[in-house]
């Protein structure tokens, strides 16, 4: 009992100690500013004027809180009209400002190439470079039987005169015709052979066994290691099912163009054997610069080619099922869970994303990366040069688009305050929805959302002066 009754006393006389401890601090600190003042010229003591709770000390948070919720507001008439089997989500500094159905997974058509881009950005050097080799015996400017074109990969290989009808023209093309002037100065003048395509670096399957027979040959492939003008004989409406006969088809031309006197007929197929030295070489440009060819093109030839590129980098060899094996085990390594890709340019049906996903994907990325920059420009560039144009987005937004039957996507940024970006995710599933009457009016109705954030002063203007 004694042991309790002490317990009061001691506990005051703690609380005393410490109670005084703060006062002898203001008397020592008011003694030493009233010693500093003195030796001063009596300067004057700033007061304190703004109060803790106030528009000066928060601004940018005050801001950004009214701007996120009038664009929750202009935003609420799309999330409305959004179908059953869709998603949306638009964030900005991490922060979500619209989530509809978000985690939820959806067909992503070729917004797939932006999980493609990612996982190439982060698994390749930035320096790596795809290189076409040009092999034979030469001896006094004639090459003894085949001159040989050994692909290494580079997608993005075209002529000039394919260049010129191209659709969407290849951004970072890799020159043929350049290829051929080299060969011309290395002192080649004949061939006793044959062109031949060499496309043993990576699997020879022309297309990948998840696509519809409607797909293959237009949409993508035939694939391989040496691809010309995307497979295409610029003389020949159809397209060859051999893309490396194809490649040394357009190199034959060149050739001959240029003098050079080919003696038969092009092949395709052929291995360079050991011992044959290499005469010339022409390398892409590198991998970035690859990839947003990709993304802003939406590129599906390059993107297949880019998973096979995975499969031999970080599989067991360099095909589809490795290249697809790579891209989802890294995915979901980052921590997406569920996830599904069933190839590198979004042609399959049954990959699954999210919109979460896709905007995750474009901020782990950051700014500068390909996978942003290389995404097409709202009524300029790529797949979006003809989409909102007279919008308010044009020029500013940037997004990939994905289109398949019955489904529409579209997902990237848009530059606002301070050049922050405002990311966002739509994905459209459902009968219909690719028919341009049934998704434009989304899509215009998202851009005119966007371009109204932020709806107030800036912060500067919110500070009381």
């Amino acid at each position: 009992m004694a042991r309790k009754s002490r317990r009061p006393a001691r506990a005051l006389a703690i609380v005393g100690v410490l109670g005084a401890l703060p006062l002898g601090g203001l008397w020592l600190g008011g003694k030493s500013l009233a010693q500093r003042t003195a030796r001063s010229e009596a300067a004057p003591v700033a007061q304190l004027v703004t109060p803790v709770l106030s528009a000066r000390r928060a601004p940018t948070t005050m801001a950004n809180d009214k701007s996120v919720k009038d664009l929750n507001v202009a935003l609420a008439g799309l999330v409305a009209k959004m179908p059953s089997q869709g998603c949306l989500r638009v964030q900005f500094e991490g922060r979500p400002i619209v989530s509809q159905r978000a985690t939820d997974l959806f067909e992503p058509a070729s917004t797939v190439k932006i999980a493609t881009a990612s996982v190439v950005t982060e698994l390749m050097p930035a320096d790596t470079v795809f290189t076409t080799r040009i092999f034979g015996q030469l001896v006094d400017g004639i090459v003894q039987g085949n001159l040989i074109v050994k692909g290494g990969g580079d997608p993005l290989l075209v002529t000039s005169d394919y260049a010129r009808i191209e659709k969407y023209p290849t951004l970072s093309p890799t020159s043929l015709d350049a290829l051929a002037d080299k060969i011309v100065a290395a002192g080649v003048k004949t061939v006793t052979g044959a062109v031949a395509g060499d496309e043993s670096y990576f699997s020879d399957q022309r297309y990948v066994t998840s696509w519809s027979s409607g797909i293959r040959g237009v949409e993508g492939g035939p694939l391989g290691a040496l691809m010309v003008n995307d497979g295409v004989v610029v003389s020949n409406p159809i397209k060859p099912n051999n893309p490396s006969k194809a490649a040394a088809t357009e190199l034959t031309r060149l050739l001959r163009a240029r003098g050079v006197t080919v003696a038969a007929e092009p092949m395709g197929s052929v291995t360079v054997a050991s011992g044959i030295p290499e005469i010339t070489n022409i390398a892409s440009a590198p991998v970035g610069k690859v990839v947003e060819e990709m993304l802003t093109n939406s590129d599906n030839n390059t993107a297949e080619i880019l998973v096979r590129h995975l499969g031999l980098l970080k599989g067991s060899s360099g095909s589809t099922e490795e290249g697809v094996k790579v891209v989802n085990d890294t995915l979901a390594s980052w921590g997406f869970e569920g996830l599904l890709v069933k190839d590198g340019s979004g042609l399959s049906r049954g990959s699954k994303l999210s919109c979460e996903a896709l905007v995750d994907l474009l901020t782990r990325s950051g700014p500068t990366s390909s996978v942003v920059t290389g995404l097409a420009t709202a009524g300029s560039t790529g797949t979006l040069k003809e989409v909102f144009v007279g919008s308010p987005v044009q020029g500013l937004l940037k997004a990939k688009t994905g289109t398949l039957t019955n489904v529409k996507a579209l997902s990237g940024f848009l530059p606002v305050k301070d050049n922050q970006p405002l990311y966002f995710a739509l994905i459209l599933n459902g009968a219909g929805l690719a028919d341009q009457g049934n998704y434009r009016p989304l899509w215009e109705s998202l851009g005119k959302a966007l371009v109204t954030f932020p709806s107030t002063p800036s912060s500067q203007g919110l500070v009381v002066r």
